[in-house]
């Protein structure tokens, strides 16, 4: 029987420890580059919805910029009997349609809920990403409201008491009580001026954003060549 001597002990001992370091060292290695593929998917996932954001953003600055026009068209005829009526009619219904925004926030709701915001260790980004959904999607959602707010509480009660609907679609809209629409419209457009400053704002965070995205992306695509 051979005799076991403190070298062999100590050897075999190096060598169950480095077998456990370079398994651990395999895992963590596996493990970094699934979160790297995770965070990828993440990014590639935002990038995808603040794009759309984006163009829902800028369909609704030319929405607003057309409400405007309708709202400088009514309010001309308010106090004289204008040619065309019928159109002034529709165009006080077009006024009345809600331009609104919903933001593509799946992602960053599932990045916050599961818990994997941590994987986007940039701190650049990952401020960018935060301040633009926690903080200018809330004060776009605010604005948008107050406009929401104007259109039920006033414009549809005014629909109510003083418009019909049929006599309106034939031309008959005759403009009851126009002090009180008068009053409205104006409400309506200082809303919207304010709902096109906040989107334009939104559109620029979107750039922004959407800029460091796209800069991580790129860095993490030319690590991967090495």
């Amino acid at each position: 029987m051979n005799k076991i001597t403190w070298r062999s002990a100590l050897g075999e001992i190096l060598i169950v420890i480095i077998g456990i370091t370079i398994a651990i060292s395999m895992n963590k290695c596996a493990e970094d580059n699934r979160n790297n593929v995770l965070k990828t998917q993440y990014l590639e996932s935002l990038q995808s919805d603040i794009e759309s954001d984006r163009l829902q953003l800028q369909e609704n600055v030319t929405r607003l910029k057309t409400k405007l026009k309708a709202i400088d068209s009514i309010v001309r005829y308010l106090n004289i009997e204008p040619e065309g009526r019928s159109i002034i009619g529709r165009r006080l219904f077009e006024v009345s349609t809600l331009v609104e925004f919903i933001p593509k926030d799946v992602t960053y709701s599932t990045l916050i809920n599961s818990g994997d915001m941590k994987l986007l260790n940039d701190l650049s980004l990952k401020t960018s990403i935060e301040e633009h959904y926690s903080k200018n999607y809330k004060k776009l959602s605010r604005d948008y409201k107050r406009m929401e707010n104007i259109h039920q509480k006033y414009l549809a009660d005014y629909y109510i008491d003083y418009i019909n609907y049929d006599d309106t679609i034939e031309g008959g809209l005759d403009f009851q009580n126009k002090k009180r629409l008068g009053n409205i419209l104006y409400s309506m457009q200082g809303a919207i001026y304010i709902k096109i400053v906040v989107t334009d704002e939104s559109i620029e965070s979107c750039d922004a954003t959407l800029n460091e995205i796209t800069k991580v992306l790129e860095e993490n695509s030319t690590m991967s060549l090495y």
